[in-house]
């Protein structure tokens, strides 16, 4: 019986000392250095999937591996790891203008993540309609990083390096 006592004490330590290693809190994440990475990001993002919409060159080109890859799947999976990055983030402890951002970056992601996904269609390139949706898609991102912009930029980390001490 004392066998049992002195096993299920060994398990439950192990238990605890487990939960404490892999279960512990998250690394603390810079929700504004998170949103201006975001930002930088989803921007750049923008600027490509906008400058190649219209070009006959946008599909397939050469990766590391010689292997072919879709610019659609590439800009799918940082829309992605934007995505990733902004849940992340804890919205509630963000004042407003910083939550406002948030929010905004949130919407530009989403958007750019759809546009990927509908330009990764078969039929993308001969409808018209999925093309216009595009089109849509991707100004109304570029609206959301439009309007993000001034508030991450106003954000009270800009004006406590800014002004001196």
């Amino acid at each position: 019986m004392v066998v049992y006592i002195i096993v299920g004490l060994v398990l439950l330590v192990g238990l605890v000392f487990a939960y404490r290693t892999l279960g512990g809190a998250a690394t603390h994440v810079d929700p504004l250095a998170s949103l201006a990475a975001v930002m930088a990001d989803a921007q750049r993002l923008a600027d490509a999937m906008t400058s190649s919409q219209h070009t006959a060159s946008w599909g397939d080109r050469q990766t590391e591996g010689g292997q072919r890859a879709p610019l659609p799947a590439r800009w799918r999976r940082t829309a992605e790891g934007a995505r990733q990055q902004l849940l992340q983030i804890d919205a509630v402890s963000l004042d407003e203008t910083s939550s406002s951002a948030h929010a905004l970056l949130s919407v530009a992601v989403d958007e750019l993540s759809w546009a990927a996904r509908l330009q990764t269609a078969d039929a993308y390139r001969s409808s018209e309609g999925m093309q216009q949706a595009v089109d849509e898609l991707l100004r109304h991102a570029g609206a959301c990083l439009g309007d993000a912009a001034p508030l991450l930029r106003g954000s009270d980390v800009a004006k406590e390096v800014e002004s001196p001490r």
